[in-house]
């Protein structure tokens, strides 16, 4: 489907999220992994909800494009998706199959994610969409999933005898999940040692190595001024690719600019920011308080964006001639959910267009 040449960013399944794929200039060398997350509480049914989630990635992504959609976050959450629910509906062998019903309604080439640890009840409902759409399956290993390698062949073994695929249907992503503060040298050494450890690593119909070196809050940061974060998954799947000593080149695929996990719940401070990426760090704004101070500030943080050198220029992304049309007072100060639309947009242009021009792959 894709060889080394290849972005798959992970995206929380939002509405930043989806708005910052549907800004992209074009979707060439990209294929996007989408974590559906649970919905946060309104008077919507289960179904209602799941249903304007599918069309939301289907208007803003299409339908001409596979996408991989991975549900890791509903697996525990049928009876919050839907309180008064039978069981029966809400086990995930039942709910699972009705996700993929939707994208499968809508016209979309939903690729399913699982994993080694998935629930059985969640493992028969995915086989019977896999069996209906015949489109093969993304197996998504996590750093758990390394600690033995005989169990890892067995497990990888297990899950193509259950789904009844070969292994040129599946799509193999390696997640070493969060990198933060480690060494772009020490991450390119772990990718591939767990590469090195994969049964017929020829054999895949895709290989991918995924990290994110994003930290988990921005609370340590300096306000008021730009701070620096290496793009350290970028930069170990970089010097890994570089070489020519790999069977097989992996392509890359990160979580922008988040940390792997979900949020935590509770209550959180609002601040203005801007997390934009330059070709080897994120660059991090830092701004005051969003619901005490209101969204003006964003104005200046732009302003003072693009007379850094490590501005794109307004034609770069979508989300770039917004920054700069910004910086001249133009438009909406917005709120957290464009600053992340923003944000995301550019990270991806940056990373495809990084991809598309490196003078070594």
């Amino acid at each position: 489907m894709f060889g080394h040449k290849h972005y798959v960013p992970i995206l929380k399944g939002k509405r930043g999220e989806f708005n910052a794929l549907g800004s992209l200039k074009q979707k060439s060398g990209l294929t996007p992994l989408i974590e559906l997350v649970p919905p946060s509480g309104d008077d919507m049914t289960r179904e209602d909800r799941l249903a304007s989630s599918v069309k939301s990635i289907v208007q803003r992504w299409g339908c001409n494009d596979p996408l991989f959609i991975d549900c890791l976050y509903l697996a525990g959450s049928a009876d919050e998706l839907d309180e008064d629910a039978t069981a029966a509906t809400t086990a995930p062998s039942a709910w699972v199959e009705e996700i993929y019903d939707e994208f499968r309604d809508q016209g979309c080439r939903a690729i399913p994610v699982t994993g080694t640890s998935r629930s059985p009840s969640f493992q028969a409902g995915l086989k019977r969409v896999v069996a209906k759409d015949g489109r093969g399956l993304c197996i998504r290993l996590i750093p758990d999933d390394f600690d033995d390698d005989t169990q890892l062949h067995e497990a990888l073994d297990a899950l193509l005898d259950f789904f009844e695929i070969e292994h040129s249907e599946v799509d193999l992503l390696v997640d070493h999940r969060s990198v933060a503060g480690q060494a772009a040298g020490t991450v390119r050494n772990q990718m591939k040692a767990n590469l090195a450890v994969l049964p017929r690593i020829l054999a895949w119909r895709t290989l991918t190595v995924a990290a994110g070196a994003f930290p988990v809050g921005i609370g340590q940061m300096i306000r008021g001024q730009w701070n620096s974060e290496k793009r350290s998954d970028w930069l170990a799947w970089e010097k890994l690719v570089a070489g020519s000593e790999l069977p097989r080149k992996p392509s890359f695929s990160d979580y922008g600019m988040r940390h792997p996990d979900l949020p935590p719940d509770g209550v959180a401070t609002l601040l203005v920011q801007l997390r934009y990426a330059s070709t080897s760090e994120w660059m991090v704004w830092k701004g005051t308080d969003f619901i005490r101070n209101g969204n003006q500030e964003f104005f200046s943080i732009c302003a003072d964006l693009v007379s850094q050198p490590f501005f794109s220029g307004p034609t770069f992304s979508h989300a770039d001639g917004q920054l700069d049309e910004r910086a001249a007072n133009a438009g909406s100060g917005g709120n957290p959910e464009m600053w992340n639309r923003l944000g995301i947009n550019h990270h991806v242009e940056m990373v495809l267009h990084q991809i598309a021009n490196h003078p070594s792959l």
